[in-house]
């Protein structure tokens, strides 16, 4: 785990991914990383959004995005799925 000088975190190799929130609808993709502070971080991890973990998008709109992990369905704000980087 890398910290700057700002406090974000971030786990992992970001070098093919992309943000949750430029994701299409009704795809899987793979978690590969998550650029976030601490505290967001620990409670992505507490409800299964973790690197190396597959993800479906089911609607990713202007304010949110539906994501199901492990066949529940988990909202997302566009802040906090801007800081999960995917890969198909």
């Amino acid at each position: 785990m890398l910290e700057n000088d700002i406090g974000i975190h971030t786990h992992g190799d970001v070098g093919s991914g992309h943000s949750l929130v430029d994701a299409r609808e009704n795809r899987e993709v793979t978690v590969l990383d998550l650029v976030c502070d601490l505290s967001v971080f620990r409670s992505l991890i507490s409800i299964g959004i973790s690197p190396g973990r597959k993800i479906r998008i089911l609607i990713n709109r202007k304010k949110v995005v539906l994501v199901v992990v492990d066949n529940s369905i988990i909202a997302l704000s566009k802040d906090i799925a801007s800081g999960v980087i995917v890969g198909e």
